[in-house]
């Protein structure tokens, strides 16, 4: 801070810490990867947790499984089957099972990642290089084995645990009754690890309908079409030449047929090109601000639909007389002089060696960087200056044009536009060329992709939840069938028999809600980086998806129970 106040002069390091200038060291990677390197870690956190819900609902499948095949089992041993025998069988069932599962799931993969691809942002660093590759083959066959490794010894008996005589007989034993218990628990981890996808996905929905009521600033941005050009020095040897090049290019679209308005900047809102920096005022009622700085041309305000609040806007005879004039944003002028009509009048300048400038106009605020962020405000000037920051002039080759039509669809004026600009000079290529309304949408990018994968992410989990509290409450009822039998023989009602079953799918579902809860209020603090007007706490966001997940378990207790409602009493104590 010392040395840029000396490069500076005029300006202490007190009013730079004022105005939020401070020197930023930031590891390579970090720079390279930037804010998306937080967004794939709560992707690859959102990944695990599936991972861990459709292990826990696999392990449940096998466990009903292996309790359907005991009989099997204790008929095996009871003719002499050896367990590293049946433990053979039962592995090459399972790995059968595993590695065709996980065939299927590599295929899904491929098609699902480039879909990915196409919605991902721009900003998702080497995305050319994600892909099914030889990593992720090894990761899925590595995975597939380790589950029929452990899933399929399920039904292997334990000496102490497995009663071949018990199993014969068909009574139920207690080892049984320790596994529903198990099974429960392993629903109730499933429930509750749905319910923290469920709520980060809501935690996104709201961050998105957020982020879409956000006015950024300017006025129906799939109206206006954008593109870069750069006037090289062959196009203009000298630095006074440059805007009459611009000015040329400026006039020649004026006159393509469809166009109602034509400007040019040194960068658009959300296009990340503006120079930031102090701005200055005299007679000022507050500290200094920090703020962009745009270098405009023609009828700049207009094509973007940035509306005039006070005074006037920038003209070509303030670039050619080089008045000392300038306009800020309505932020500015309200911090400086509490209003935008006070504003007309006074003075500001970007540097100590900057002459003051008259402010001529003040506009309505944008978000420039991006619409999730809050914006200071800023400056505009002439995009020719002399005596600017100690040097004789200041020139901006490059500009991005925003042309305003009222064709529905902008592109088809890219044809006539090239024409018009090389009637100024052949050799000028037309860069970045896409509509205002493509930048806003890659604005809100990073969120869509979050908010796409939070929500499949969040669908499946459901979905597993919804099938193994299914797959529990069916074997529940099977199993409880004599129970129920003689419970409505001795006059039981077919709505307290099915409440009976609900009842039980209801307190598991509480359970993991109350855990998961628990551990959303925990988790997703994570994801503050990517929310936008609402916060990781949102209890209306809490409230939902706690709801959303006791309604999927009532819905998938209710097969069973109404199945367990229609049990003959007669049919079921004959069968015992």
């Amino acid at each position: 801070i010392p040395l840029a106040a000396e490069r500076f002069e005029g300006i202490t390091p007190e009013q730079m810490v004022e105005v939020g200038l401070r020197s930023h060291v930031h590891p390579l990677q970090e720079v390279v990867v930037g804010e998306i390197g937080e967004t794939l870690w709560i992707l690859f956190g959102t990944v695990g947790l599936v991972l861990l819900i459709a292990i826990a609902n696999v392990a449940n499948l096998f466990l009903v499984r292996a309790e359907g095949r005991q009989r099997e089992v204790a008929v095996r041993t009871a003719l002499g089957a050896s367990r590293p025998r049946m433990a053979r069988q039962f592995l090459l069932e399972s790995v059968v099972l595993s590695v065709t599962g996980g065939a299927f799931g590599l295929a899904l993969a491929t098609v699902g990642v480039r879909f990915l691809l196409m919605i991902a942002p721009v900003s998702l660093p080497r995305a050319t290089e994600i892909g099914v590759d030889g990593l992720v083959l090894v990761f899925t066959i590595g995975l597939s084995v380790l589950a029929a490794v452990i899933f399929g010894l399920a039904p292997v008996p334990r000496r102490a645990a497995f009663d071949m005589v018990t199993v014969l007989k068909g009574t139920t034993s207690t080892a049984g009754r320790r596994r529903w218990r198990g099974r429960n628990a392993l629903v109730i981890a499933e429930v509750a690890l749905a319910l923290v996808l469920l709520i980060g996905a809501g935690l996104m929905v709201r961050s998105m309908g957020a982020l879409q009521s956000v006015h950024p600033g300017f006025e129906r941005p799939e109206q206006v079409l954008t593109f870069r050009i750069t006037v090289p020095m062959s196009a203009a040897p000298s630095p006074d030449q440059t805007p009459n090049v611009h000015q040329r290019i400026l006039e020649a679209l004026e006159n393509v047929p469809g166009v109602s308005a034509v400007g040019a900047a040194s960068g658009l809102p959300l296009e990340r090109r503006s120079n930031r920096n102090a701005i200055l005022a005299r007679d000022a009622d507050a500290e200094s601000v920090s703020g962009f700085y745009k270098g405009v041309a023609g009828d700049y305000f207009e094509a973007m639909g940035i509306p005039l609040v006070a005074g006037r806007l920038l003209t070509w005879d303030d670039l050619r007389e080089q008045r000392l004039v300038g306009m800020v944003s309505e932020s500015v002028a309200s911090r400086y002089w509490g209003s935008p009509d006070a504003a007309i009048g006074r003075y500001i300048r970007h540097d100590s060696r900057d002459p003051w400038r008259q402010i001529v106009g003040v506009v309505g605020n944008v978000h420039d960087r991006a619409l999730d962020r809050i914006e200071s405000g800023g400056a505009y000037w002439p995009v020719y200056l002399e005596n600017f920051v100690g040097f004789p002039w200041m020139v901006r080759r490059s500009l991005s044009y925003a042309v305003r039509t009222d064709r529905l669809d902008p592109a088809t004026l890219l044809p006539e536009i090239r024409q018009a600009v090389w009637s100024v000079d052949a050799t000028l290529p037309l860069a970045d060329v896409q509509t205002m309304q493509d930048r806003v949408e890659t604005s809100t990018a990073r969120t869509s992709f979050v908010l796409v994968l939070l929500g499949i992410a969040a669908s499946i989990a459901l979905l597993l939840g919804t099938i193994g509290t299914y797959g529990v409450l069916a074997h529940v009822v099977s199993h409880r069938a004599r129970e129920i039998g003689v419970r409505m023989a001795l006059g039981a009602r077919e709505g307290q028999v099915r409440w009976m079953v609900l009842q039980h799918a209801a307190w598991v579902a509480l359970i993991g809600i109350v855990i998961g809860l628990g551990a959303a209020a925990g988790l997703t603090r994570f994801m503050a980086t990517v929310l936008f007007g609402v916060t990781s706490s949102d209890p209306a966001t809490y409230a939902i998806s706690a709801s959303a997940i006791l309604a999927a378990a009532l819905l998938a207790g209710w097969l069973p129970a109404r199945r367990a409602a229609r049990v003959d009493p007669m049919t079921t104590l004959r069968a015992e």
